[in-house]
């Protein structure tokens, strides 16, 4: 079973690769590198947000990292 956003991205992908590229599996297999490159760069942004993540801390009202 195939996960939702995944078949949302692939759906979305595949009408806007299918003038360019008209043969349905070559239009399958890029719309598929097009996924997993998103879902890689989305993955490198949510760590980079936990690493920088922040916290307040209340002695003296400073903002500091969270390590």
């Amino acid at each position: 079973m195939k996960n939702s956003r995944q078949e949302q991205f692939i759906r979305i992908a595949m009408a806007r690769l299918r003038s360019r590229y008209p043969f349905e599996p070559q239009c399958r297999a890029i719309a598929s590198k097009m996924y997993v490159g998103w879902v890689e760069r989305k993955n490198r942004i949510r760590k980079k947000a936990i690493r920088y993540e922040t916290i307040l801390d209340n002695t003296d009202k400073t903002i500091t990292p969270k390590r």
